[in-house]
């Protein structure tokens, strides 16, 4: 038996007990919540929501008065596609700010443009039914994910050619080997790392250049049910999928070694959003109707509660210091987040700003104000903190939602809701 194995077999002994143990710490720590601790806990709130909060002030007031709508022509939220999408990303070209997407049903790119309401196909060239897609390469290139008729996992890499007279494009493709379980890609959008299917061993992860080339194994595991994310640049983060009540284990893996640290282990539901320094870190725990969202960030000392609860993975996103999450205001009770992946619950959420180093928090939207229910399994912000591209679960279709200029500022003045 190789060494490596050894040392795969050693680490999953660990896990296992650190599970077992982790979750008796959990039990003993988490289990001596008061009456008056403002954490979500599945609770029917006084304003119909599935998760108690703190009632928080609207960030901005969203009638046609507001003078930052002014200062745009296109609404503050705007549906971007018709269509479900499989993958988006929003970035910048110049001056402009462009929302790029991958049409779910033919595999077609298109985009537009924070300022502009017209569409522009970038590629035509047809992939049915793409199921995922992350972009990469600042939005240059694109990886698509689609299942064959004979049920093989299908990955392609895309060169997108952009004509900036035209304002259309083709692509340039490249298989991914077959069978890949879970990709993402890095924040510089220059790597990738993925988990391959592996019969003999039962998952095997890769670090390479997005076309594939050049892959370095770094990680594998008899495990085969791992969820990758590439959100901190030197670190990859590979947990467990949620499930209530079910013990769940996160861990980091450097780009260019071996596993080499656990964030944690034996939390019942785990969920885990790491953001781009590696240093802040929210998680969230179900249990029963209970479901409980916290923070860790060198500007608190110590694991803070948020006062609502929701799902990092799908529903949060992390900017500067700052992290936003769509939170249910609606919905009934149950078993979550297993009944709502299994589409038998949905969600009417608000939008949420957290500043971890101001400690503040704000009501960024009530969006149903705005005129639209979103239940968002998907979260993409820029560069500059402006903009956000939301993925409604329901439908599978876009929008885009602008934030305030200087979103650190504003939220500096805002009422503490973090202690």
């Amino acid at each position: 038996m190789s060494t490596r194995k050894i040392q795969v077999i050693v680490v999953l002994v660990i896990a296992t007990l650190m599970i077992i143990g982790g979750y008796a710490a959990y039990l003993f720590i988490f289990s001596k919540k008061t009456a008056d601790t403002p954490i979500g806990g599945g609770v029917i709130s006084g304003n119909g929501g599935v998760f108690t909060f703190d009632s928080v002030e609207p960030f901005l007031n969203e009638d046609a008065n507001d003078p930052f709508l002014a200062l745009s022509e296109t609404p503050r939220l705007r549906q971007i596609s018709a269509t479900p999408v499989a993958g988006a990303t929003v970035f910048s070209r110049g001056d402009d700010i462009v929302y790029r997407y991958v049409e779910r049903a033919t595999g077609h790119i298109f985009e537009t443009t924070s300022e502009s309401f017209a569409q522009t196909r970038v590629s035509n060239t047809t992939i049915p039914q793409v199921y995922n897609a992350v972009f990469v390469e600042n939005g240059n290139g694109v990886i698509m994910q689609y299942l064959s008729e004979d049920e093989v996992i299908r990955t392609l890499y895309a060169e997108i050619i952009f004509d900036a007279e035209s304002g259309g494009g083709s692509i340039a493709s490249t298989f991914l080997p077959d069978n890949i379980l879970s990709i993402t890609a890095s924040p510089s959008g220059n790597k990738i790392f993925y988990l391959l299917r592996d019969t003999a061993v039962g998952s095997v992860g890769y670090v390479s250049d997005p076309d594939g080339s050049n892959p370095a194994v770094v990680f594998d595991s008899p495990l085969k049910e791992w969820v990758a994310m590439w959100t901190a640049e030197e670190r990859i983060t590979l947990a467990t999928k949620p499930a209530n009540g079910m013990p769940g284990v996160s861990f980091l893996v450097e780009k260019d070694q071996d596993l080499s640290g656990y964030l944690f282990s034996g939390i019942p539901g785990l969920s885990t959003l790491v953001d781009r320094t590696g240093e802040n870190i929210l998680f969230s725990t179900s249990s029963g109707e209970d479901v409980s969202l916290y923070v860790i960030s060198p500007f608190l000392e110590e694991t803070t509660a948020l006062p609502f609860g929701t799902f990092p993975m799908e529903k949060c996103v992390w900017g500067n210091d700052l992290f936003i999450c769509a939170v249910p205001v609606s919905g009934a009770l149950g078993v979550y987040p297993d009944e709502w992946y299994q589409g038998t619950e949905t969600f009417r959420d608000d939008l949420y700003l957290v500043d971890v180093e101001t400690s503040t928090m704000v009501h960024l939207a009530n969006l149903e104000n705005l005129g639209v229910s979103l239940d968002i399994n998907a979260l993409w912000i820029d560069e500059t903190q402006q903009y956000l591209l939301l993925s409604n679960k329901s439908d599978g279709t876009l929008w885009a939602f602008r934030l305030l200029e200087q979103v650190k500022e504003s939220t500096a003045t805002t009422t503490p809701a973090i202690e």
